[in-house]
């Protein structure tokens, strides 16, 4: 984390340490929706795969 500007001020320091620490926070989210969505996909898919093997199962068993 490099500041570019000189820190005169406390207001200044407040507003640069509040931009990284948003930047953080959007990142953080970004992430956990990215997550979120690959969890469910893989979620969906598994369970198409179980009713397929089931519906397999049961159409071997029938005469």
């Amino acid at each position: 984390m490099q500041i570019s500007t000189d820190i005169a001020e406390t207001p200044t320091m407040l507003e640069l340490l509040s931009t990284k620490i948003g930047g953080y926070c959007i990142y953080l989210g970004v992430m956990l929706f990215l997550n979120l969505y690959l969890f469910f996909r893989g979620r969906r898919i598994s369970r198409q795969k179980s009713r397929l093997a089931e519906a397999a199962a049961q159409l071997g068993q029938q005469p």
